[in-house]
């Protein structure tokens, strides 16, 4: 390292190292409209060229589909003429020598401007890639997954409104928060190595999460149970937020077990962030194999620990991914109330790291966006910024529901964008995804037996919870 020199790209020379076997094939049609898509999000001033390169590369290959080796030589194709063709930009423009700005000539800053994109190019079309080998099976787990998250919500907000009893007669419900809309973080999971899946001795070196309140279905789809999120709202004896004191309980739905790779967040909330950096540190410096996902809310992207974390990571290439959850609101905060981006994926570019869009409604955009994540960092390329755009479709907390999207009575009337809210809503990723498993050939009787299975599991985790002991009086 000497003073003079440029900030690194991490991942500059980064490429798949070879081909992922496809469950299905992808057609060109789809594979032309995301690449575009995705280039009208980050990059559209280069939308004529990559049409016209791809249907260049296109003629190369003969069918209207391409299997798991045919779209590698496909992707590696395309990024060879979409290089060469932006090769020699500055020496058309005549700035080979000109300064764009002090010490960097045009060649060199069209060349690293050069780098960047292309990287970002080989990302999307390994997204793509990695969302071709899914499976059924993987997408029936995360219905499972969703469902449990769902029918968890319902009772925690029931909890909260009718109580557990307490020992001195009284009724308790706690506070907590629910995941309503944005269930489709649980298929995370399936793209990391879980701790759970750890020979004995060696869960340290499973992938880190660091889930956020809204994120409790990630916490479970790592191994966490209904049981361990029912203490914690209550606070019950048994809870494993009990500030390393046994016995002690602890509440506020802040969850997290370290040895299933589950950091518990803290308040403020986006110090776990930087919690989670650190621990990317760690795996960087100890020479791990170990992944880190940091997954915050919008609001807490505003926030000084989280410009640290991710200014950090970038400088350092550290092997983490953070994810910004958009879901519209941070308590009573509007979006254009904390921030002017134009994509919260910009705060990545700010930082100097790889950053691209998905939609939360999708499972299927959380697996592949966290397998490209964890491939490139792991692979030395670094962090990257994965920006959600979701609805979160309750209250900030149990207590607010009626604040926010308004009560039944009409008093008070709520204050949510009742057009914003439609939108979302009908984007549900439960009944959708659902419908999509059963046009994919799963039986409505085997949907219907698994959602039985998770009301009966999630029920049996309540009736623990309630059947655990309250602290004793030394801790309260």
């Amino acid at each position: 390292m000497t003073q003079s020199e440029l900030p690194n790209i991490w991942g500059v020379d980064w490429k798949p190292r070879s081909h992922l076997d496809f469950s299905s094939d992808v057609s060109m049609s789809d594979l032309k409209e995301e690449l575009i898509r995705f280039i009208a999000e980050r990059h559209d001033g280069h939308l004529r060229l990559v049409g016209w390169l791809f249907d260049e590369a296109s003629e190369e290959y003969s069918g209207e589909t391409l299997d798991g080796p045919n779209f590698h030589l496909f992707s590696e194709t395309f990024v060879q003429k979409l290089s060469e063709n932006l090769s020699s930009r500055a020496e058309e423009a005549g700035i080979m020598t000109t300064e764009v700005i002090p010490r960097r000539g045009g060649l060199l800053h069209l060349s690293r401007r050069t780098k960047r994109f292309i990287l970002d190019v080989r990302l999307c079309l390994r997204r793509l890639a990695h969302a071709a080998t899914v499976t059924l099976d993987q997408r029936f787990e995360w219905q499972r997954w969703m469902t449990r998250t769902r029918v968890l919500d319902e009772h925690l907000k029931d909890i909260f409104t009718t109580g557990v009893e307490t020992p001195d007669g009284g009724r308790f419900g706690g506070k907590g928060f629910r995941s309503t809309w944005q269930e489709g973080i649980v298929a995370c999971a399936t793209a990391l190595n879980l701790a759970k899946d750890q020979p004995a001795g060696l869960q340290h070196t499973g992938d880190i999460v660091a889930p956020m309140i809204r994120d409790i279905g990630l916490a479970m789809a790592m191994g966490q149970t209904p049981t361990d999120l029912f203490a914690t709202q209550v606070g019950k004896a048994n809870s494993l937020m009990n500030g390393g004191r046994d016995g002690a309980g602890g509440r506020d739905l802040h969850i997290g077990d370290l040895s299933l790779g589950v950091l518990p967040p803290t308040a403020p909330l986006p110090i776990a962030s930087a919690t989670t950096t650190g621990i990317a540190l760690a795996s960087q410096r100890l020479g791990l194999t170990r992944f880190q996902l940091a997954p915050v809310g919008e609001g807490c992207s505003s926030s000084g620990e989280f410009w640290e974390a991710m200014n950090f990571a970038g400088a350092r290439g550290l092997p983490i991914a953070f994810m910004i959850q958009n879901n519209q609101i941070a308590l009573d905060t509007f979006v254009v109330g904390q921030s002017a981006v134009e994509t919260w994926g910009d705060k990545g570019v700010a930082m100097g790291m790889p950053a691209w869009t998905i939609d939360g409604a999708e499972p299927l955009h959380f697996h592949s966006s966290v397998a490209v994540a964890r491939e490139f960092a792991l692979g030395g390329g670094g962090p990257v910024l994965i920006h959600v755009e979701t609805m979160r479709g309750c209250g900030h907390a149990h207590h607010h529901d009626d604040l926010y999207l308004g009560a039944p009575s009409g008093t008070p009337p709520g204050y949510v964008d009742k057009d914003l809210l439609a939108y979302w809503e009908a984007k549900d990723p439960l009944p959708n995804h659902r419908e999509l498993l059963r046009t994919m050939g799963i039986e409505e009787s085997t949907l219907a037996q698994m959602e039985e299975e998770e009301k009966a599991y999630v029920g049996a985790g309540r009736a623990a919870m309630e059947e655990m002991p309250w602290p004793v009086s030394r801790y309260l």
